[in-house]
């Protein structure tokens, strides 16, 4: 038994329905009926579109007639007219049936206007990354994951690597031999598995004509065809990181030769004074053991040892019959040894050494509680590496022989220090006590000329 859908039903779909539904007249074309979608679409109440043709809103008068003519189910993309002129596109369906004696057709309106706005954007879209993939300088390739196979190189991969599109699709990395060293490849693919991308990995990589250059590469996980593939980027670090590497070389050479001048500078004191030959190398040594126990920066470290070298550089203004006089010096001769301070400070204070080095060498010997010279500087006023100096000139001075005494020793240097341990920073000698009482100040031990 066939069983009918209730009028009412029908009317509420009619009403409801969320695209357009213009029924029409088969033979006059004449609209009998549209439904509130559909006026909503051309802008026409349901009575206007009573007075219209189906003529009258279409952008596509010909195709659209001609469409109508055959008499049959069709569906199709037209251009559709609105009330103000304006026109939009359009999907329709449209069936034919008898109806009181007459022959009508139901249209089905769809405005597919956002639709293609969409399909458009994507294509752009699509057309914009496609170029950029095709004349990036950089090196980019598509290779599947499921057996590393490439799909697709661009133009910067072939003017890197020399490897043609045609010599690369269809084959791995493994196969052309491209990583210059398989367990930087090894290390590439567990990152990427662990993280799903990679970003700024610095591997060689060897070319077709076998020589080698640096990449950074990045890459990234994606669906291609319902396939996971992977996205590099590569960009060629070759002249950045050999420019780098002469930089360093560069600024090895400097300080080297900036360390020999200092030396030499050290040994031209010495000649003046002869009987503190190696003084200012064990100072270094001593100095820079001191700073290794504080845990110094390796700034400092260099910083201190520079100095170090160069403490004594001001007693080239010091009269040699007063640097090696044998007995104790009278208090004119002490003021005039004590120049050697400022007089260091006034040489070095002009060369650029990137570290407060003419300072440390003014300051070297200042005292923690004020009573050291030239300014009787105290506490936080010392630089923290003169305060290193200080120390390990006291104790190389005291271990080792001088002019007017034999050597007197580690023990009695430290002794000397406890006795008058206001007048060193207490961290500085905790590091040098527990450096001698391990052993490693033993090339101190009765140091002389």
């Amino acid at each position: 038994m066939t069983q009918y859908l209730d009028k009412a039903l029908l009317d509420r779909v009619f009403d409801t329905s969320l695209d357009g539904v213009v029924v029409f007249d088969a033979k006059t074309l004449r609209i009998i009926e549209a439904n509130p979608a559909a006026c909503g679409m051309f802008g026409y109440t349901a009575e206007e579109f009573r007075a219209l043709t189906i003529m009258d809103v279409t952008a596509e008068p010909e195709e659209t007639r001609a469409t109508i003519e055959t008499g049959q189910m069709w569906m199709s993309s037209r251009w559709q007219r609105r009330k103000d002129g304006s026109t939009f596109p359009s999907e329709i369906a449209a069936t034919q049936f008898e109806h009181d004696g007459r022959m009508v057709r139901v249209g089905f309106v769809r405005d597919i206007t956002r639709r293609l706005e969409r399909e458009a954007a994507v294509r752009a879209s699509e057309t914009k990354y496609a170029l950029a993939f095709r004349i990036s300088p950089d090196a980019v390739t598509i290779t599947r994951v499921s057996d590393g196979m490439h799909i697709e190189v661009n133009e910067g991969f072939t003017a890197l690597t020399g490897y043609t599109a045609a010599e690369v699709v269809g084959r791995t990395s493994a196969e052309i031999s491209i990583w210059a060293d398989p367990s930087a490849r090894d290390r590439a693919v567990k990152e990427l598995r662990e993280r799903g991308y990679l970003r700024n990995y610095e591997a060689t990589f060897r070319m077709k004509d076998g020589s080698h250059r640096v990449g950074m590469a990045s890459a990234r996980m994606f669906t291609l065809n319902e396939e996971t593939c992977l996205l590099t980027v590569t960009h060629d670090v070759t002249e950045r990181r050999e420019s780098e590497s002469a930089l360093q070389d560069s600024h090895l050479r400097l300080e080297r030769m900036v360390k020999d001048v200092a030396e030499a500078m050290g040994r031209v004191v010495e000649i003046r004074d002869p009987y503190t030959h190696g003084h200012q190398r064990r100072v270094t040594q001593l100095s820079h053991l001191i700073g290794l126990e504080m845990g110094l920066s390796e700034l400092d470290l260099d910083t201190v040892e520079m100095a170090a070298l160069i403490h004594d550089v001001g007693k080239l203004a010091v009269p040699t019959e007063i640097l090696n006089k044998p007995g104790h010096l009278s208090d004119i001769e002490f003021r005039l040894i004590k120049v050697h301070c400022t007089e260091g400070y006034a040489i070095l204070r002009d060369i650029d050494f990137g570290a407060p080095v003419a300072t440390i060498v003014l300051q070297h010997h200042e005292r923690m509680d004020g009573s050291g010279y030239p300014e009787g500087l105290s506490g936080e006023d010392i630089l923290p590496t003169t305060r290193v100096l200080s120390l390990a000139d006291v104790i190389e001075a005291m271990a080792s022989h001088r002019p007017y005494r034999p050597a007197l020793g580690l023990v009695a240097a430290f002794e000397e220090v406890s006795t008058h341990a206001e007048k060193y920073d207490p961290a500085v000698v905790s590091a040098c006590r527990a450096l001698f009482e391990r052993g490693e100040l033993d090339f101190l031990n009765g140091a002389h000329m």
